[in-house]
């Protein structure tokens, strides 16, 4: 309970057996906090002392490219790229929604090696994104009709629908527009 989060990480409470612990870890998004939620209840459950998992908890610190934080000159850099899936980019677009920020920016090819289900899930995805970005910066042209879809089926602003052939063209255009707040989420990252 009393989840916040920041550019350190996530702040929480667990209770357990009547108690509220306070807890810190770096770790961010529901499914990193389920699997720790998770592994406390079972180090609790075999006598651990619930104050020394979560200072255990306190050092954690995600895998690269998997909700990892870099910070470059002006901005915050939420880094997902490394694979995406419906419930990780869902739970991405969360942590970006709630890291204080000037200016929100999503950059993303979607996801792929969802069979038929696809389009569908890029475009329902889109739509998330449409409430919490301000900028988004679309990679390549595989899920490109899913994503300008769900954008513009919430009221997207088109204009600040960005397209560009491959990754590189468009960190350099974030290096160009920086400003001192942005926090950037990069989704997945494909070869194509």
């Amino acid at each position: 309970e009393d989840i916040s989060l920041s550019a350190e990480g996530t702040n929480f409470k667990i209770v357990w057996n009547g108690e509220r612990y306070l807890g810190f870890t770096p770790l961010m998004g529901k499914p990193a906090l389920s699997n720790l939620l998770g592994s406390f209840t079972a180090a609790c459950a075999m006598g651990c002392n619930p104050e020394l998992v979560l200072s255990i908890a306190a050092t954690l610190l995600p895998p690269d490219n998997r909700l990892s934080l870099k910070r470059n000159r002006k901005s915050l850099y939420l880094m997902d790229a490394y694979n995406s899936n419906p419930t990780g980019f869902e739970a991405a677009l969360e942590v970006l929604r709630d890291l204080p920020s000037n200016r929100k920016i999503l950059m993303t090819p979607g996801m792929i090696e969802l069979g038929p289900l696809q389009y569908e899930e890029n475009r329902r995805l889109a739509q998330v994104a449409g409430q919490i970005a301000d900028l988004v910066l679309l990679i390549g042209a595989t899920n490109a009709v899913a994503i300008k879809d769900g954008l513009k089926s919430v009221g997207f602003n088109e204009q600040h629908i960005l397209c560009f052939e491959t990754r590189d063209p468009a960190l350099h255009y974030l290096v160009q527009i920086e400003e001192e707040g942005d926090v950037v989420l990069i989704e997945n990252d494909l070869s194509d």
